[in-house]
């Protein structure tokens, strides 16, 4: 069986690549004939620069990663499983999936949440209470700014508009790669057709008390 190995993410001596194999056999034991349906799937290797340390933290299974984000104290994954148990992981799976994270000492690792109703994109940010991803297309011209809460697992949406080439909010991480602060533009006239708008930011604490959460 061939492997493709990518690099995913790093931290100091740390390095996560993926290595991804094809699987011409479905979930459900049937030959794969078309091509495209053959099933990628990925595990999740940690490599160590400084002791030589080569560790498989995610073994192979039926399902495969999609996204990962890396923050000080987990890996967060997208998994990509078969949710109409067709044998299959097709176009409409790719379009949402579960959220895992693997702490970074103990690899451990935890189921989060469901992404549906959302159509996952990528990782915004993330630290050890939330996440925030991006979903795409659900809604037409409209990114979706995802904000969840580990603890209470309520979610609360931010919507960016393609009017005018500007994106109304976006989370800004410190050097570990967790959330800090927002910055969004406050619209001064909406009827002018110039982009009438001031520069605003808040810290991440602020913005989270802000938000509604459902």
């Amino acid at each position: 069986m061939e492997e493709e190995i990518n690099f995913l993410a790093f931290s100091n001596d740390e390095i996560f690549i993926s290595k991804t194999s094809i699987r011409k056999v479905d979930f459900n034991g049937n030959v794969i004939d078309r091509n495209e349906d053959k099933i990628r799937t990925k595990s999740i290797w940690l490599v160590n620069r400084k002791n030589d340390m080569k560790k498989e933290i995610i073994q192979y299974g039926e399902f495969d990663i999609n996204d990962v984000y890396l923050t000080e104290n987990y890996l967060y994954y997208v998994k990509i499983v078969d949710e109409d148990n067709d044998g299959l992981l097709l176009e409409n799976d790719y379009l949402s999936g579960e959220v895992w994270r693997l702490n970074r000492i103990t690899f451990d690792d935890h189921f989060c949440f469901k992404i549906n109703p959302y159509y996952f994109h990528r990782f915004l940010s993330a630290d050890d209470s939330y996440v925030v991803f991006i979903s795409e297309d659900r809604i037409p011209d409209v990114t979706e700014i995802v904000f969840v809460n580990l603890t209470t697992k309520q979610s609360a949406v931010l919507n960016n508009t393609y009017e005018k080439n500007w994106y109304d909010f976006r989370v800004v991480n410190n050097q570990i790669g967790e959330p800090d602060y927002c910055i969004y533009k406050e619209v001064i006239d909406e009827t002018s057709e110039k982009d009438q708008s001031n520069l605003q930011m808040l810290k991440w604490r602020d913005l989270i008390t802000q938000l509604h959460w459902e």
